[in-house]
């Protein structure tokens, strides 16, 4: 197996016909590469990865040590992970700031077309992860499934996808996979389909754990799978949620209740921390008869600060 080897200075790689930026050439898998420092540039040719294998080729292992990485994959692609076709090995990025975007139906870090997210794993780094058409931000190409993805401490992570997953399987996936958000992670995530789990007309959502802090921008569907909350986790959901899964809440979602969408005949179950409080507002009189209008405020959270829940109004003259 080959090895590449990047310390630093300037390096701008551009694919032939079907190779890769960095690694293989047309049926070539990408053999081992490690950067460790520099600005790197690198595009991949036609259905080749921009950091990985060439077209139908693997993608061995991939380390991202440090460094300013931008990797863009060609048609059906990944910016870093194997050609169109090929399969995913093992995706390390341990720090610097790397930005990557798949091709059509590539995405942007991890499968390409119908390929699964293979293992990525990221700690300590800056990564924009950007997946095109129904590829994955960080996960499945499309059609692919999401693999195993672990963001670990000190990462902030930005994922984007059309009608794939956020982070998770692509459009048509039958599976999101398997991610692990950890405690002192921040990720940011976005798709038209589900900021996590499979994208468009995907099947399962598979499984998720959230120790860090998660914005799901655009809406979460939970299909057939599961959220884990630890108790240092916290979730935002700002759009609509749905679910005909389980949500073991030990954290924080803050999520307005008004987005809750449950599927036809279904319910959103969260279990731990849902809690519903009740308050007594201002009493009124109508046709001699004297009533009090209550109102509600639901919270996923051990505490109504700690899910950002405020408090009503309370009536004239008395405090809460």
């Amino acid at each position: 197996m080959s090895t590449i080897t990047i310390t630093g200075g300037t390096v701008t790689a551009t694919g032939g016909a079907t190779g890769a930026g960095i690694g293989g050439g047309k049926r070539s898998a990408s053999g081992k590469i490690l950067i460790n420092g520099g600005v790197v540039h690198a595009d991949g040719g036609t259905s080749a990865a921009g950091i990985g294998g060439g077209s139908l080729g693997a993608c061995n292992t991939i380390t991202i040590a440090g460094g300013t990485v931008h990797a863009k994959g060609g048609t059906g692609a990944p910016g870093i992970g194997p050609g169109y076709k090929g399969l995913t090995g093992v995706i390390s990025i341990t720090n610097g700031v790397v930005t990557a975007t798949g091709g059509a139906t590539g995405a942007g870090i991890g499968g390409a077309s119908t390929v699964t997210g293979g293992t990525v794993t990221i700690t300590g780094a800056q990564v924009t992860a950007t997946g095109t058409g129904t590829g994955a931000g960080i996960g499945g190409g499309g059609g692919g499934t999401g693999g195993t993805i672990r963001i670990g401490t000190g990462a902030v992570v930005t994922a984007s996808a059309t009608t794939g997953a956020g982070i998770g399987g692509g459009g048509h996936a039958t599976s999101g996979g398997s991610v692990t958000i950890a405690t002192g992670a921040t990720v940011n995530a976005y798709s038209s389909s589900s900021a996590f789990g499979v994208g468009y007309t995907g099947l399962r959502f598979g499984l998720l754990s959230i120790g860090g802090t998660v914005t799901a921008y655009t809406k979460l569907v939970i299909a057939t799978g599961s959220i884990t909350m630890t108790a240092t986790g916290t979730l935002h959901v700002t759009a609509e949620f749905t679910s005909v899964g389980l949500v073991k809440n030990e954290g924080v979602i803050e999520l307005n209740p008004l987005n809750i969408v449950p599927v036809t005949g279904t319910v959103v179950v969260i279990t731990t921390h849902d809690y519903v409080v009740t308050f007594s507002l201002n009493t009124y009189t109508m046709a001699n008869y004297t009533f009090t209008l209550p109102t509600q405020r639901n919270v996923f959270a051990p505490s109504f600060t700690k899910g950002n829940v405020t408090f009503p109004t309370p009536p004239r003259g008395f405090a809460w």
